[in-house]
């Protein structure tokens, strides 16, 4: 069975919102990182590694877990 989320982890390139960051995956691909709303915010700075989950429907954003 194909999972609905893979893991991976993202680079932090700089913040967009107050829960959500652009980052990079490790092939250079931008995407948006996010928290969801009911999840405690993060203090994230450019270049820190964390780990995330991908909807592999959609490559373009993915869940911080860290």
């Amino acid at each position: 069975m194909i999972p609905a989320f893979v893991p991976a982890e993202v680079t932090i390139l700089r913040q967009h919102t107050e829960r959500a960051w652009f980052a990079a995956l490790p092939n250079g691909k931008e995407i948006i990182a996010f928290r969801d709303i009911d999840e405690p915010t993060l203090s994230l700075s450019a270049g820190d590694r964390v780990p995330v989950e991908l909807n592999v429907a959609d490559f373009s954003q993915a869940h911080l877990l860290g």
